[in-house]
């Protein structure tokens, strides 16, 4: 690959990245990576919480999945029992308690964009830094009910 295509490729990745990480989520100065121990995928080595979705750190790229916010907006209004109704005016925020059917069908429509370095060296590994003030508890067992 030229050197040119290198660069190209290079600033549209960090153009991407400060857009996720600037634009979409103003509010965090910082990214808090978590190690993966088992909870997630083997291929993934650690993971970030980001606003509308997670940043996945891999042994030889990323992956950036984004979940469609109206879809998020949603879906916490059926955890917490309350949609919003439906007005003449066709305005969906009038907030109206109502109660929801419990087998009520819902779809969270999302998006990944997974980034491989060609050609990385295999011996490079990301190794966590220090430990975070905070603990994540995730269920273990053999139940996957």
């Amino acid at each position: 690959m030229s050197s040119l295509k290198i660069f190209k490729f290079l600033t549209v990745s960090l153009f991407i990245l400060m857009f996720i990480f600037g634009v979409a989520t103003p509010s965090v100065a910082q990214l808090q990576f978590i190690e993966n121990k088992g909870q997630w995928d083997s291929k993934v080595n650690f993971k970030a919480d980001i606003q509308t979705g997670a940043f996945f750190i891999e042994q030889k790229g990323f992956t950036v999945l984004q979940h469609n916010t109206a879809d998020l907006e949603k879906l916490a209004s059926l955890a917490h029992n309350h949609l919003p109704s439906e007005s003449a005016a066709g305005n969906t925020n009038t907030g109206e308690r109502r109660s929801i059917p419990p087998n009520q069908n819902f779809t969270l429509h999302s998006h990944a964009y997974r980034v491989s370095f060609l050609g990385a060296i295999k011996s490079v590994v990301a190794l966590p830094d220090k430990a975070l003030p905070t603990y994540n508890n995730y269920f273990l067992g053999n139940d996957k009910s």
